[in-house]
């Protein structure tokens, strides 16, 4: 076999072992955090012209969905179950995208809490990227090792200038879910909070020196807020709010994987919370559920 067929022999064998990398699908989630809500944008590339058949699921109060293929927007129904909601989505295209609105990815105490389950609807290229609010940092500073503030560790932190980001990357397997949550808080000074607190505080001094007896009665009937959270610690908190996002109830051990705790802290912490009456342990199986008291 002379040299320059070996060579034509070898090129197509590259060039063969390369075509699926190419034509790989990409899939990318993108998290636009807000003060209460969150957009999610989901991007699906094909890269050629596909047909498809998915169902993806939605939060609860998701009520209204976009999707487009191939930039023209595409009418699909919500339907709803008791525990959430969910879409069919079905047709031909190359580019996939969905866009919705939801209030229940954000949990906030004394910090705000981020908690997601990313589940990829197709084999491929998975990006992830979770865009803070602007001015948001995240509670524990981010190293070369990472931080206890996001789970799992980020491939990347990006900034645009204004918002932080944070970038997972990884190889996508159809209805894989990936567990990830972020704890942040916000750092930036807000003169409009500055000014809204200096007319608060002239209010006050003015009902202070003209109404001393009104404003000592409406002391006296200041109903003060009293819950679970006031009184728990941070770690007992992020339970909690994890809890309250599977619907009151989650194994032991998914608890593991979403506070990035021991086995052993995050079982003394559980057993802390059953003595104080917060949460319940029922044995399923080989496993443990740990149920969120109602109240």
């Amino acid at each position: 076999m002379s040299l320059v067929i070996f060579m034509k022999i070898l090129i197509c064998f590259i060039i063969f072992l390369l075509l699926p990398l190419v034509n790989a699908t990409d899939y990318k989630q993108e998290f636009y955090l807000q003060d209460k809500e969150t957009n999610v944008v989901i991007n699906i590339d094909y890269k050629q012209e596909q047909d498809f058949n998915f169902y993806l699921d939605l939060p609860k109060d998701v009520k209204e969905i976009k999707v487009y293929f191939d930039e023209q927007e595409k009418q699909f129904k919500i339907k709803e179950t008791e525990l959430n909601n969910f879409v069919n989505i079905l047709g031909t295209a190359v580019k996939i995208r969905i866009e919705y609105d939801s209030e229940s990815y954000i949990e906030k105490s004394s910090k705000n809490y981020f908690t997601a389950e990313v589940i990829p609807l197709i084999d491929g290229n998975l990006e992830i990227n979770i865009i803070l609010p602007e001015g948001a940092v995240l509670d524990k500073p981010y190293t070369d090792k990472g931080s206890s503030s996001i789970y799992p560790k980020p491939n990347s932190l990006e900034t645009n200038g204004k918002n932080m980001i944070i970038i997972w990357k990884d190889e996508a397997k159809s209805y894989d879910p990936f567990s990830l949550f972020i704890v942040y808080n916000y750092s930036r000074f807000n003169y409009y909070i500055l000014i809204m607190l200096i007319l608060f505080i002239a209010v006050i001094y003015l009902i202070f020196n003209t109404r001393k007896k009104k404003e000592k009665k409406l002391k006296n009937k200041k109903i003060k807020k009293d819950s679970i959270e006031k009184h728990l610690k941070d770690e007992e908190k992020l339970v909690v709010s994890i809890l309250k996002k599977k619907k009151g109830e989650c194994t032991q051990s998914t608890l593991v994987t979403l506070t990035n705790m021991s086995k052993a802290s995050l079982s003394r912490l559980l057993q802390e919370l059953e003595q104080r009456n917060i949460i319940r342990k029922e044995q399923k199986g080989n496993k443990n559920l740990i149920i969120l008291k109602r109240r």
